[in-house]
């Protein structure tokens, strides 16, 4: 049986410095999982707004794995952690996971 989980997040910043939330997913061992992530919002709130969301940790077969990634595609995976940074701006975005259980 597949699933989809969909997991969003929101950050803002006004004082030029990077600003990061994070929301994690717990998907308690799910095998094939796929995910995702995308920027769906971004309103600039002083000079040289930016906003980046990526996948910032992934538990895999009970290993933890840091980094940035854009997608992961992987089995064993029981949890994944998004992040959205941002500095002189206001964002939101949306981590997509499909899973086959």
């Amino acid at each position: 049986m597949m699933a989809l989980w969909t997991e969003w997040v929101s950050a803002n910043e006004t004082g030029g410095h990077n600003f990061t939330e994070t929301a994690v997913v717990n998907l308690n061992g799910s095998d094939n999982v796929y995910a995702s992530v995308a920027l769906s919002k971004f309103n600039g709130n002083g000079g040289s707004p930016q906003a980046e969301i990526f996948i910032s940790e992934y538990v895999q077969n009970g290993d933890p794995h840091s980094g940035s990634w854009n997608e992961l595609l992987g089995n064993g995976i029981s949890s994944i952690t998004v992040s959205l940074t941002v500095n002189n701006a206001t964002a939101k975005g949306v981590m997509t996971i499909t899973t086959d259980r």
